[in-house]
C-alpha cells in the first residue's frame, strides 16, 4: 500500500489488539524535515490518541524554540531534571522521536541501558572503592543522537560536530532546549515527572 503524501489526508481507521489502538490517519500539517514512514502509528494502550503534528508545538519555525543558555537556570522542573536527573527527559525525548518515526528505540530500551550501567557502577564501587562513568558517557551519548535527531525531525539547521561538543560540554542546556523545543509548557510537561506518558502530552 503506498504511503500518501503529506498534503493528503485519509478517513481515520481504527482497530484494537491487546496492546496497541492502531489510529491510521495521515498528517496534513506535517514540521519541517519530518518524513512519514507508515501510515499506521501504535499508540500504547491508555495513552490519549494523538497525531505527530499534535505533538509539535512550534510547527515550521526552522529554529529552536529557545536559545541554548536562555531557560538552563530557570529552576522549573525540566531544569531541575535536566541537571540532576538527565536520563529521564532524555527517554522522554526518545519516545516522543519514535513516535515521530525519526529513530527506532524510546523510553523504555533507554530506560532498560540506564538500569544495566547503574548495576554496572554499583558492582564496580563495590569491587574497587571507585566508580565510574559509564552512565556519564551514556547521557552524553544520548544527547548527542537525541539532539541530531530532533533537528532532522523539527527542521533545525545543524552538525553532528556541534550537536557532540554541546552534549559533551553544556549537557544540561542542551537537554532544556530540546524539551523546551518539543513541549509547549516544560515547567509543567514534563516538568519533574519520570514517566514514559509524558512524550504523549505537548
Amino acid at each position: 500500500m503506498p504511503v500518501p503524501s503529506p498534503s493528503q489526508k485519509t478517513e481515520a481507521g481504527r482497530r484494537d489488539n491487546d496492546d496497541y489502538f492502531v489510529e491510521e490517519s495521515v498528517i496534513a500539517d506535517v514540521p519541517c524535515g519530518y518524513q512519514i514512514t507508515s501510515v499506521a502509528t501504535a499508540i500504547p494502550v491508555g495513552y490519549a490518541v494523538v497525531n505527530q503534528a499534535q505533538l509539535v508545538p512550534y510547527l515550521n519555525e526552522g529554529k529552536w524554540h529557545h536559545e541554548l543558555t536562555e531557560r538552563c537556570c530557570k529552576g522549573g522542573g525540566d531544569c531541575m531534571m535536566a541537571w540532576f536527573c538527565p536520563v529521564f527527559p532524555l527517554a522522554q525525548i526518545a519516545e516522543r522521536l519514535k513516535f515521530w518515526g525519526v529513530r527506532p528505540t524510546g523510553y523504555n530500551e533507554v530506560m532498560f541501558m540506564a538500569v544495566l550501567l547503574f548495576l554496572l557502577d554499583l558492582a564496580i564501587t563495590l569491587l574497587t572503592g571507585e566508580g565510574s562513568s559509564s552512565m556519564y558517557i551514556l547521557c552524553v551519548i544520548l544527547c548527542c543522537q537525541l539532539r541530531a535527531a530532533t533537528r532532522l525531525a523539527l527542521g533545525i539547521p545543524g552538525n553532528e560536530r556541534d550537536d557532540c561538543l554541546l552534549a559533551c560540554f553544556c549537557q544540561p542546556c542542551v537537554i532544556i532546549q530540546m524539551v523546551g523545543s518539543m513541549w509547549k509548557y516544560p515547567q509543567q510537561v514534563p516538568g519533574c515527572s519520570i514517566d514514559k506518558e509524558q512524550a504523549y502530552i505537548v
